[in-house]
């Protein structure tokens, strides 16, 4: 057996948008952006990374009432 952990710490890149499947369950999808930093000084470089995300339930109608675009954001799953 594997399992794999994601932590993305960032900022939402656009407002969440809920929906609702066909059984009634709510869903919400977002993006967060999050900048990657390497070196210092002159040799600095910054790369933008982008990761999409749907929370279900409790947690999605949680999201799309609360977050909205540039809000900080910590994911883990």
């Amino acid at each position: 057996m594997s399992f794999a952990k994601v932590t993305v710490v960032g900022n939402l890149g656009a407002d969440p948008e809920l929906r609702y499947m066909p059984n009634g369950n709510p869903v919400t999808s977002f993006s967060i952006c999050a900048n990657e930093r390497r070196g210092s000084g002159e040799d600095r470089t910054e790369k933008q990374l982008w990761f999409k995300a749907n929370v279900f339930g409790n947690s999605a109608e949680a999201v799309a009432t609360h977050l909205k675009k540039g809000d900080p954001v910590y994911l883990e799953g």
